[in-house]
């Protein structure tokens, strides 16, 4: 039995819940696929215990919507964000100013070209009416076949997994140092520290190596 497809949701700050709850409805209906949305600011929108970066880390395909009316604010999503959309939306593309918002995504893309090869489509679609859906559930079946076809499924798999073992590693060992410390032991340290009386980086490597010897 294949694995679900997990869709990573990104909502451009400026965008509405009203204005993405049309498309997750479509993607929900889809079979077997796992959804999870958060905002392209940082905050998770879904209680899935995931933050922005986690969505976008185990997502299969990464979805950034945008809506039109939203003037030059286009120009200011971060490269980082432009990098990880395997495909953008422009939901509400009935509205005046969907043109203008397609225009500016493509003048990003222009200046920049992913590592994988992948150029991200632009879907627009008018969810509540169900525009633009079949030709989004087109490029979501694009993009995954062109993975599989360049063999870069598991490559992304792996590179993912690489950057979570190593947060998961970092909060099991802050867990355990705040296990081991009494009750006042950091304000203790943050004392003698702001005294001058310990240096930070010192106090670190000696709660480093007490953790390896319990």
């Amino acid at each position: 039995m294949p694995n679900p497809l997990q869709i990573g949701i990104v909502v451009f700050p400026n965008v509405t819940q009203l204005d993405f709850t049309g498309p997750h409805q479509v993607f929900s209906r889809m079979p077997g696929a796992k959804i999870a949305v958060a905002s392209a600011a940082g905050g998770t929108i879904e209680a899935d215990g995931l933050n922005f970066s986690g969505i976008v880390r185990l997502a299969d395909v990464t979805i950034l919507i945008l809506v039109p009316g939203m003037g030059d604010d286009v120009q200011t999503i971060k490269a980082g964000i432009m990098e990880i959309a395997d495909i953008f939306v422009i939901n509400k593309s009935d509205r005046d100013g969907a043109e203008h918002v397609e225009r500016e995504i493509r003048s990003l893309q222009s200046l920049a070209t992913r590592s994988d090869g992948w150029t991200p489509p632009i879907v627009k679609t008018v969810a509540s009416q169900g525009i633009g859906v079949q030709e989004l559930m087109g490029a979501i079946s694009d993009y995954d076949s062109y993975l599989r076809k360049e063999n870069l499924a598991l490559h992304k798999s792996v590179e993912n997994w690489q950057e979570r073992l190593i947060e998961m590693l970092r909060d099991a060992l802050l867990e355990k140092a705040r296990a081991q410390m009494q009750d006042g032991t950091i304000a203790r340290y943050a004392v003698e520290i702001a005294e001058h009386k310990r240096d930070p980086y010192t106090l670190v490597e000696e709660i480093a190596a007490n953790l390896g010897k319990s």
